[in-house]
Formats: C-alpha cells, structure tokens, sequence
C-alpha cells in the first residue's frame, strides 16, 4: 500500500478518492429534518453507512427514512429515537450505534433548538434545555465516542480513523439580541471543539465545527412567520428581509451545502484540518 500527497492507493494498486467515504459508519443528531437532514442526504450519497437520530415518533422518523432510502437506494440506514436532553441519552446513542453498525467512524453533533427571548425574561428553563442540547449533548456524544476509539486504538497498537463534526453556528462567532442561550451554547460549542482537537491531535481523530448562517429550516421559517405576522408582510417578503440583515449574497444556504462540507471535512482529504471553525455564512461574520 502506498501514500503521496494526491491519493491514496488500494491493496490492489488502484487509485482511491481521498474524499471517498464508502462504507465509513456515521451517526447524526437531529437529523430527521433540517441540516441534520441534509447533512444524512450527503453522507448517503458519499457512500455512509448512517444512522439517523432524532426525538421524533419511530412512525414519522420512519417516513423520513423511506424517502432516503428511495433517493439513495444503495444506502444503508438505520433510525435510532434518541432524547438527547438527558445525561444518558448521548451515550446510549453512541453504543446503539456501535451495534448496530459494528463500528464507528464519524459523528456529527446537530441537533438543536431555539427559544428567544430578552435576558431580563429568559426563562431559567428554557436556559437549561438549550444548554442540555446544545452544549452538554455533544459533549457526552463526543466523551463516548473518544472513549470508543481510545480502547479501539489500545486494542490494535495503532492510531484510528475518526471524525467528529460539531454543528455550531454564525451565532458562535457573533450575537444577537434575544437569543442569549443559543449565542452561549453555541460559542461554548467552539471551545469544546477546540480543546478536543488538541486532546485528539495525535490519534487520527479529527474534530471541526460548522457555523452555517441562515439555513431555511423549521427553526428559521418560524421567525420567517413571526416577522410577517410582525410586519404585515408576505413570507416571500419576510424570507427576503430576514435574510438579506445578515447575508450580504442575501442567498439561504441550501441545508445541503452544509452536508457537503460535512462530507468533506470526514474525508481523508481533510486529515489535517482540526480544532477548525468552518463558516458558511453568505458572507455574515466578515463584515
């Protein structure tokens, strides 16, 4: 087997894809919708073997399911219902995966949720939901995930191939009014990602976040709706202006495109990018 800078070569001596992904084995939270979704889409179609996770009913998760596997009829996936707001739901996931699959090889932390509200009348509660799924979740993913390849790497006297993916946001490079818990949690996420990068630097394990801007999904639709209720104006007009205040291409980044990246970022090619903040923002956090 031989290795350059352009790609890697297969037992037989055939070139291989540094961004090949075939049969890695890859769990996602919160990915019955939304980025998490599209992020699922990109993995199937990059050759994952994916569990899907998420709070919803084994029956509505199951149609989501259905629908990937008629898109992507070579895929194998799996739904694994998961309450990620408890301290023993991260780690059940990790392990139910790691059965289900046989292994383990990336995890993308991104479920999420969204309360706003001025810090003089944040609730206390919605304080601590948004910092359970936000922050300490994908903690306790990663924490069972790392403990997975330590022993993994102990057992075969060799480094091993892992990637964690952290969905953090623009949020966590930059703020806005009303929505103090999701602006820390999301910050906290960046710590977190780094700190682990350095503790990780040396296994083979990567660990990066994401910080998408606006992505036309149900926890942006609904302050789409709010803001037209709110102005008296169209969804098409209130899409447009919420928008166009934060991405100066006024363009919403297709969950998809979050997906690619993703898929890049859990690619061979990418084994020297960790403890990264990758942006895709339409241009929010530069100006």
């Amino acid at each position: 087997m031989r290795r350059d800078d352009y790609g890697t070569m297969s037992a037989n001596g055939a070139a291989k894809s540094l961004l090949s992904l075939r049969g890695k084995r890859a769990v996602i939270t919160g990915s019955t919708a939304g980025i998490g979704l599209g992020i699922a889409e990109a993995l199937c179609d990059h050759g994952c073997r994916v569990v899907i996770s998420g709070s919803r009913p084994r029956e509505a998760a199951e149609a989501v399911v259905a629908t990937l596997k008629k898109d992507f009829p070579a895929a194998e996936l799996h739904y694994i219902q998961a309450d990620l707001s408890t301290p023993e739901g991260p780690p059940a996931l990790i392990k139910q995966t790691i059965e289900t699959l046989g292994g383990l090889d990336i995890v993308v932390n991104n479920a999420g949720l969204q309360h706003t509200s001025p810090l003089v009348d944040f609730p206390l509660d919605k304080w601590q939901q948004l910092m359970a799924l936000h922050l300490t979740a994908p903690f306790l993913t990663m924490q069972s995930a790392l403990r997975h390849w330590r022993d993994l790497s102990a057992e075969q006297k060799t480094s091993v191939y892992g990637r964690l993916i952290n969905i953090s946001s623009a949020h966590g490079l930059v703020a806005s009014p009303n929505k103090t818990a999701y602006c820390a949690a999301k910050h906290g996420v960046l710590g977190l990602t780094k700190a682990a990068a350095l503790e990780m630097a040396e296994t083979g394990v990567t660990v990066n976040a994401v910080c998408p801007g606006w992505v036309n999904t149900d926890l942006v639709h609904k302050q789409v709706v709010r803001l037209s209720q709110d102005k008296g104006i169209s969804i098409e007009e209130a899409e447009t202006k919420l928008v166009s205040a934060k991405h100066p291409n006024k363009m919403f980044t297709p969950a998809r495109h979050v997906g690619e990246y993703v898929a890049f970022l859990c690619s061979e090619a990418a084994t020297c990018i960790t403890g990264a903040s990758q942006v895709i923002d339409g241009g929010w956090t530069i100006q």
